[in-house]
């Protein structure tokens, strides 16, 4: 828990991308239709290396193989958006949902791993988890979302996952400290 404590401003940073990601969709929607596969690919290919760097600092503690599970997805997902970044309008809200859909997985899990330590923010990550699910499972349910409707779910689910991220390195910051 000791290196989660020290690198908590590596999901402040994350935080703090994804809120650029999301807040750039919903000032520009009509111009994040175009970029919306390099802008996710970006995001998600340098939030997978973080969750990997923090995977691998934690390798001794229980739980690690969640957040190297999520680095994975995150990269691999990152490459291929940015590979074709022109990705049809049918296959950008169910690659989007998978992604959103394992995120939320990878959050549960880590809430779980909270909760057994006793800390009281399980709860909120929790539920951020739970949110990510319904979102992602949403964005997969049906083909005709269409890209338009996607790109404010994606802002949505964007401001979501910066606000958690942020909220929740803000916590490991106040709890490493107290432990110190």
């Amino acid at each position: 828990m000791d290196t989660i404590f020290k690198n908590w401003w590596l999901l402040l940073i994350n935080g703090i991308l994804f809120l650029f990601l999301g807040f750039g969709s919903l000032v520009h929607p009509v111009a994040a239709l175009v970029s919306v596969a390099v802008y996710i690919g970006v995001v998600a290919l340098v939030s997978g290396i973080m969750s990997l760097v923090l995977a691998f600092s934690n390798m001794r503690r229980q739980g690690w193989g969640w957040r190297f599970f999520e680095g994975v997805i995150d990269v691999v997902f990152g490459l291929l958006m940015l590979a074709n970044p022109l990705v049809s309008a049918e296959i950008i809200p169910v690659l989007i949902g998978i992604w959103v859909f394992v995120r939320g997985l990878t959050y549960i899990a880590d809430a779980f791993t909270w909760r057994r330590r006793s800390s009281n923010i399980w709860g909120r990550y929790l539920l951020v988890g739970i949110l990510l699910l319904v979102l992602g499972f949403l964005m997969m349910l049906d083909e005709r979302f269409g890209l338009l409707p996607v790109a404010y779910l994606a802002t949505f689910v964007f401001l979501f996952i910066g606000f958690g991220s942020i909220f929740l390195a803000l916590d490991l910051r106040l709890i490493g400290r107290k432990t110190e």
